[in-house]
């Protein structure tokens, strides 16, 4: 690069065509051309490189085309690291395409954890106070999820990296009466384990369930039963997916579907909705 504004310029304007075209940007191997040199960028023109990058992996969606990020894999994962949030959301954004077009593949996704993003992840979604957002933060709860799911290597590493003491802190804000330490995610404090990372101080031991959105709850819960064992089949305390089924209920819909109720604190009966009924 002999100029750097002229290069930005053309980051603008492959911006503006990565939303119809990033295929073909992909074709011409636009992900390195973007990302080679995005150190010497202003931090606005290294959003637009970072656009354009998540935009072509949209469509990297077989193993052949999977070449075209590989190279980039441990760039991207350190830049996890970032004290940006704009940088943070692109980059989960990236990873988010490439976990959700590869569930199937555990090759990949094996290959897609191996620069440390999983520890750096379980580092983003815990240390306070956060700059992610709700959505970024569901991105990565469903990342782990489909990492655990898909891959059983993963879930054990997941285990084995103390996913249980994660999912602790993001439902009550403490592992065992013990409150996390806020403190400023840094790219020291990302490469650290999870035990170095989140410091504890001791507290009471009344315990409330932190504040969180429907779907991130969602996310987590999804995550948590995933981590679990598989409930016996057998077993009739068990079958409660057998009693959703039609004729098992006390009500009816006026469509013939089964209406679920469950009780709130003050007693009055609730009609269940798909998503209490998946939690």
């Amino acid at each position: 690069i002999t100029s750097i504004d002229i290069a930005e310029q053309a980051l603008t304007a492959l911006d503006m065509i990565s939303k119809r075209n990033a295929k073909q940007i992909l074709v011409c191997d636009g992900i390195d051309a973007c990302l080679e040199y995005i150190d010497f960028f202003s931090i606005t023109s290294q959003h637009k490189a970072l656009s354009i990058v998540a935009n072509c992996c949209i469509h990297i969606v077989t193993p052949n085309d999977f070449k075209y990020i590989r190279q980039q894999l441990e760039n991207l994962s350190n830049r996890l690291r970032s004290d940006d949030k704009k940088t943070i959301e692109h980059i989960c954004s990236i990873f988010t395409h490439l976990v959700e077009n590869f569930y199937s593949d555990s090759a990949i996704l094996c290959e897609l954890a191996a620069q440390e993003l999983l520890k750096t992840m379980q580092t983003m979604i815990i240390v306070q106070p956060s700059i992610l957002n709700s959505v970024t933060f569901v991105s990565i709860i469903h990342m782990l999820y489909i990492f655990s799911a898909c891959c059983p290597i993963l879930a054990v590493k997941l285990l084995k990296a103390n996913i249980a003491e994660t999912l602790i802190c993001l439902l009550t804000g403490s592992v065992d009466g013990k409150i996390v330490t806020k403190k400023s995610i840094t790219y020291k404090s990302a490469a650290l384990s999870i035990n170095e990372t989140a410091k504890l101080q001791p507290i009471n031991n009344n315990i409330d369930i932190v504040a969180r959105t429907p779907q991130e709850l969602y996310e987590i819960v999804s995550l948590i039963g995933e981590m679990l064992p598989k409930l016996p089949s057998d077993e009739p305390l068990f079958q409660v997916d057998q009693l959703f089924r039609a004729g098992r209920a006390y009500e009816r819909g006026l469509n013939g579907s089964v209406l679920w109720h469950w009780q709130d604190d003050e007693g009055a009966s609730v009609q269940a909705i798909t998503f209490t009924r998946s939690v």
